[in-house]
């Protein structure tokens, strides 16, 4: 569903249907999950400039267009030890991923669930590429708001695991604090119709997912819409109307950032 708002080709009839159901009840949904993607790309260069080479992207999806494993690539090279792990439950994903991506050692896509922490920790795949003795960026792309309650102690489980540091990377839909917002109510309720789960959070929320772990700072310029986050000299911001969308990175374990 995620390729096709994105207009990419490695999605199925199903999927293509209900992201055009979504698009007719939210049209903004399409422009969320491009800024999304775009927001992704800016955080993952701005990890690997601070010195960050090992990747875990929990709830990927089909990693595709220009994903964490080619911006990693092309800055670093072979000069450092890499290591890129996609994380998806969907099966499909897995199948796809794996004739598409794993022609280098150092990137492989692993089939578990990651809101099942100790599972996904504990995967040979991902033992074997990503070495938690050093540094390691967690990647959660618009995936925490299809986990409940849990959400916080979920992240901590990946952050206290990470023994040498890291960064980790969140983008997350918001609701309004003070003002309802009628898409993020449909948006909400269709992703529960369907696919069982959708929780939008405030800004508070969204800001303690980051908090959840002692002595995680975030970098400049914090937790902001995600059009706003380090935009390239190409792209304006949000300007006046900013969509329902937050965005921000937090290192933990070091003192730079």
């Amino acid at each position: 569903m995620y390729d096709c708002l994105l207009g990419g080709k490695d999605h199925f009839a199903a999927d293509r249907a209900f992201a055009e159901d979504l698009v007719q009840r939210v049209p903004r949904v399409v422009q969320m999950a491009q800024a999304n993607r775009t927001f992704l790309r800016r955080a993952v260069r701005h990890a690997v400039s601070l010195g960050f080479h090992q990747f875990l992207d929990l709830g990927s999806g089909l990693p595709s267009g220009q994903n964490v494993h080619e911006i990693v690539g092309g800055m670093v090279g072979q000069r450092e030890r890499v290591g890129v792990v996609y994380v998806d439950r969907d099966p499909v994903v897995a199948v796809h991923g794996r004739a598409y991506l794993e022609t280098s050692e150092w990137v492989r896509v692993v089939q578990r669930d990651f809101t099942d922490p100790e599972a996904v920790l504990a995967d040979h795949t991902v033992r074997g590429v990503v070495d938690f003795d050093q540094p390691v960026v967690l990647v959660f792309a618009s995936v925490l708001h299809f986990v409940g309650g849990c959400a916080a102690g979920l992240v901590r489980a990946y952050l206290e695991a990470s023994r040498a540091g890291g960064a980790v990377i969140i983008s997350h839909v918001q609701r309004p604090d003070t003002v309802d917002d009628d898409h993020i109510g449909e948006l909400e309720s269709r992703y529960q119709e369907v696919m069982g789960t959708g929780t939008a959070r405030t800004r508070t929320e969204i800001l303690d997912l980051f908090n959840c772990a002692l002595g995680t700072r975030l970098v400049e310029p914090g937790l902001v819409n995600v059009e706003d986050w380090r935009p390239d000299r190409t792209e304006d911001g949000a300007g006046d109307n900013p969509l329902p969308f937050l965005a921000g990175m937090g290192i933990f374990g070091r003192r730079d950032g």
